[in-house]
């Protein structure tokens, strides 16, 4: 998590330095500009509940996307 909650506004300051020649690099830029909250890593404990989750967003995306086409036409 970032200390900067407002990531849109730090990516687009972060690009402004980076053509103003402020910094060298995207890296430079996230080097010197990110601060970080704290991390989150992934837990491989819940991996296959994800997966699961994941799988039925498919489903449901793709039938969401058939009803539109189907009556956008």
């Amino acid at each position: 998590m970032l200390e900067n909650r407002d990531a849109s506004a730090l990516g687009a300051a972060m690009l402004a330095g980076i053509g103003a020649k402020c910094y060298s690099s995207p890296d430079e830029a996230v080097d010197r500009a990110v601060a970080w909250k704290s991390r989150l890593e992934p837990d491989e404990s819940v991996h296959a509940v994800y997966d699961g989750i994941y799988d039925g967003y498919r489903d449901i995306y793709r039938s969401i996307n058939r009803y539109y086409r189907e009556r956008m036409k």
